[in-house]
């Protein structure tokens, strides 16, 4: 790629709201709020990483990973604004929450995302939403989550 077709994408990632040029001569942008929205992981790139947060606590409680997948997708397209971040550190909290009760009512992966519950206005509840609302955005590090991945 040469310098004038690097200019050239630089100025339509601008265009398109995914950037913003601060200095063409000190090389300074800034990543907008619209590209780390776009930028979603699949769900089948992490879904391990969840999966595993359950391993070693109580015999079945890593769920189905089939189900995992699908269970996660239909969540985040209910709530797109949460990120792999947010959710893997909601499920720690959950995780440290019943630990107190050396994880004798933890809930399966699959069945944390959500679960058929008839008098729900979907008939579905969701104890990972619940979760995730009581999550600090700022105070999330990469030490209290098990995410790690490179753009």
């Amino acid at each position: 790629m040469d310098l004038q077709q690097v200019i050239d994408t630089l100025n339509s990632l601008q265009e398109a709201g995914y950037i913003k040029i601060l200095n063409w001569e000190t090389r300074e942008l800034v990543i907008t709020d619209k590209l780390k929205k776009d930028l979603k992981l699949p769900v089948e790139d992490w879904i391990d990483d969840y999966r595993n947060l359950f391993k070693g606590k109580k015999p079945g409680a890593m769920g189905d990973r089939n189900a995992c997948v699908i269970k996660m997708t239909e969540f985040l397209k209910r709530r797109p604004d949460l990120t792999p971040e947010i959710i893997l550190a909601a499920t720690n909290k959950y995780i440290t929450v019943e630990s107190a009760q050396r994880w004798k009512y933890l809930m399966q992966a699959d069945y944390f995302i959500s679960k058929n519950q008839g008098n729900t206005k979907d008939g579905r509840i969701s104890k990972l939403e619940a979760y995730c609302d009581e999550i600090d955005i700022n105070n999330i590090s990469p030490n209290n989550t098990a995410f790690e991945y490179d753009i």
